[in-house]
């Protein structure tokens, strides 16, 4: 069984080698139209190969996980970014990885929640330790 990320990025290479292809058609057949290249050469087929993709290949983006979380998170803490911007940025990430997270949906839970009294904003509670004031 594969994992969920190769599977994900196997079906996006079948994507593009798809439109590889179909670009490689395109200039073929231009370039039979402009009479660069003879007719007899119409019937030929255009095979693009594609490299593997490895276990190997996943780990390395996996491996990288951890400290994009972080940096979005002191990101957010800093003001450099919104918390929506933040979950957009994880959304993409986690997307390359195979894993689907519709940041509109979570942005929207997030405001949900955010009005649900009975929810303890953890913001709130590590407040004391964010943006001291630097002593000189």
């Amino acid at each position: 069984m594969d994992q969920v990320p190769i599977k994900a990025l196997d079906e996006m290479q079948d994507q593009y080698k798809g439109i590889l292809e179909h670009i490689l058609y395109f200039v073929r057949d231009q370039a039979i139209i402009a009479k660069r290249l003879s007719r007899d050469k119409k019937d030929v087929e255009i095979k693009v190969i594609m490299p593997e993709i490895s276990k190997k290949n996943v780990s390395r983006l996996l491996s990288h996980l951890p400290a994009a979380v972080v940096a979005i998170i002191q990101a957010q803490d800093s003001g450099l970014i919104s918390e929506d911007t933040g979950t957009k940025i994880f959304s993409y990430i986690s997307d390359h990885l195979g894993y689907a997270i519709n940041p509109e949906e979570e942005i929207a839970k997030d405001k949900e929640n955010k009005n649900d009294e009975n929810i303890v904003d953890y913001n709130k509670v590590r407040s004391p330790f964010k943006k001291r004031a630097l002593v000189k």
